[in-house]
């Protein structure tokens, strides 16, 4: 079993990526008592390269799915 990574939903994509380059290929979007959501590679192929987003505008709340399946 891997670690889980998670983050706050307020950072950049352009941070996500980084986080799931050097460790993952998810993270969990959330808080200390709260997941809201979750981010796959799949979700960073399709949002941000096929829907053409910008990766330091746009917020990991923006691009994750919700809810958690």
């Amino acid at each position: 079993s891997k670690p889980i990574f998670r983050t706050k939903d307020d950072i950049t994509v352009n941070e996500v990526v980084k986080i799931m380059v050097e460790k993952i290929g998810s993270l969990i979007i959330g808080n200390d008592k709260e997941t809201i959501g979750i981010i796959t590679e799949r979700d960073l192929v399709k949002r941000m390269l096929y829907e053409g987003l910008d990766k330091v505008k746009t917020k990991a709340k923006d691009i994750m799915n919700n809810p958690i399946l």
